[in-house]
């Protein structure tokens, strides 16, 4: 699968920086620090940074959904710019542009024409970013696969030791930053080594490339578990790996309703994909460079992709795509090879533009079918990459910057402009917890308000900054209940409704509702803002 260099791969350096200009100002939002809030996301983030720079530990005092490099990296550029909604949402962005980028890399390494390879790169883009999320959600997780598979690749066509390592390396870093990520990275690697086995058949071969790949990710790790001896949290660690509690509610698999031929096709990419390698394997073709690279990518893009059908409703989806876009267009180009080379015979002929044909309507129904559905179609997308200056996206669209939107009057949120309606419920709520709570006493903040104890600067009663993380486990419920028990918040707060996960997952009550029983059985109501109520914990007689 080795780029060929009679094919024009290997785009000179102005190529490669001409694409990637063109990726980044479609990727780039120039309000990425404005627009609404995502209490449920961006609280999960600021309270586990805002807890971090207290001094709390990560996994004993935190309870967090993914690894170290999740919060650590933020947690540093808070420091040097500032703690601000925009800061977090820029580290978002940085992020999802970067893994866009190693995905462009990537691209190129796989397609050998270079013209393919700079549409590989702008589809990656359009196919697989959402504006909304991409500053609020992803960060660094996919960059660290992306860099992983490069490495393999690079190693299969150059057998040079450094490649290996560092596709260690990096499966070592996606581990710590995002653990499906890091499964990901984890699988190609292992398909690469069966499949390298059973092609060589050399022992020796197998132990030297399996070290290097185990050295690499040995030497990223090291530091990470003496810090958790160190600290004696290696239980606390292992208890909230989703390895070790399935149960979550978000990490269930899709329901039958929510499947779709938009959906499913990249489905027919790796299917594709699949088998061509079983053909190439049964007609023993498959021990060249071609055969290991499907491998490797079906392999690590097809588990991110089925890591994608999981209950809650977000943006996984469209995340999970660029290595299905990027086999996509490696098919195209080798459609029109099998069809430029089918000269001999009419049936040859026939053949050839059969198959050119089936790539490019399957990729055109993919392409113009599915992703851009959140923008309103490919026409509202083109209109709003045209207007995005003037835009904040949505979930679903986009909203017009204009005087409905205004900066949020509380320290900790920077000059983020939000719905206004927004503001006077953070600056309302936020005022409230400040006058009736002294400093240092702590706040509840039910189903997913965390983010209001980062803006009040109030500690939290338990490490779940986000309460009704705890409803994964029944023994976090009952570690949860019982601190809500004993040290009684002085304030507890409840939102209106039901939570983003909750909806998300379609769950017909809230998570937790133990939680919400407790304080209106033991507080009083003081006022509601917004869609917030606050209570004050009843004096005892």
């Amino acid at each position: 699968m080795a780029a060929d260099s009679s094919k024009g791969a290997d785009p000179p350096a102005l190529g490669w920086l001409a694409v990637s200009l063109v990726m980044v100002a479609l990727a780039y939002e120039p309000n990425f620090a404005h627009g609404y809030i995502n209490y449920n996301e961006s609280g999960q983030h600021l309270a586990a940074i805002a807890e971090l720079a207290r001094g709390s530990l990560l996994f004993r005092d935190i309870f967090v959904q993914y690894g170290p490099l999740h919060y650590y990296i933020p947690l540093g550029a808070f420091e040097a710019l500032g703690y601000s909604i925009a800061t977090l949402r820029g580290y978002f962005l940085v992020g999802e542009i970067a893994g866009l980028l190693a995905a462009y890399a990537l691209a190129r390494e796989v397609i050998g024409r270079r013209f393919l390879a700079g549409v590989a790169g702008i589809a990656l883009v359009v196919l697989s970013h959402h504006p909304f999320w991409s500053t609020r959600w992803g960060g660094w997780r996919f960059a660290f696969v992306y860099l992983a598979v490069l490495a393999l690749l690079r190693f299969s066509r150059t057998r040079r030791a450094g490649w290996m390592i560092a596709s260690g390396v990096s499966t070592a870093l996606a581990f710590l930053h995002t653990y499906d990520a890091a499964a990901a990275a984890g699988a190609g690697a292992l398909a690469y080594l069966v499949f390298e086995w059973a092609a060589r058949r050399n022992f020796s071969e197998l132990t030297r490339t399996s070290g290097l790949y185990a050295a690499g990710i040995a030497a990223t790790l090291l530091p990470f578990a003496i810090f958790l001896f160190a600290t004696d949290t290696v239980g606390d660690f292992w208890r909230q790996l989703p390895l070790a509690n399935p149960g979550r509610a978000w990490l269930q698999p899709f329901g039958v309703e929510d499947l779709s031929s938009t959906i499913l096709f990249p489905a027919g990419i790796f299917l594709l994909s699949i088998g061509m390698v079983i053909r190439e394997a049964a007609a023993g073709q498959w021990r060249d460079g071609r055969t290991l690279g499907l491998v490797v990518l079906v392999s690590s893009g097809g588990l991110l992709y089925a890591s994608a059908f999981r209950a809650i409703r977000g943006p996984q989806f469209e995340t999970s795509l660029p290595i299905a876009v990027i086999l996509a267009v490696y098919w195209l180009g080798e459609a029109w090879t099998y069809f430029e080379a089918a000269r001999e015979s009419p049936q040859d002929r026939l053949r050839g533009g059969l198959a050119l044909a089936g790539v490019v309507l399957g990729i055109l129904a993919f392409g113009l079918a599915d992703i851009r559905a959140y923008a309103g179609g490919p026409l509202a997308w083109g209109r709003y990459q045209l207007n995005k200056a003037h835009w904040v996206p949505r979930h679903v669209g986009a909203d017009v910057l204009n005087d409905d939107f205004r900066v949020i009057a509380v320290e900790g949120a920077g000059r983020a402009r939000v719905p206004g309606w927004q503001a006077e419920e953070i600056e309302g709520i936020t005022a409230y917890v400040v006058e009736a709570l002294p400093p240092g006493e702590p706040l509840f903040a039910y189903p997913d308000l965390g983010i209001f104890n980062y803006f009040a600067k109030r500690p939290h009663i338990t490490r779940f900054q986000i309460p009704i993380l705890a409803a994964a486990s029944p023994a976090w419920t009952e570690e949860l209940m019982d601190a809500l028990r004993e040290k009684r918040a002085g304030v507890a707060l409840v939102g209106k409704g039901l939570s983003t996960v909750a909806r998300a997952t379609r769950h017909t009550g809230e998570y937790l509702p133990e939680a919400q029983a407790f304080i209106l059985a033991n507080y009083t109501l003081a006022g509601k803002i917004g869609r917030v109520y606050a209570f004050r914990l009843e004096a005892e007689e």
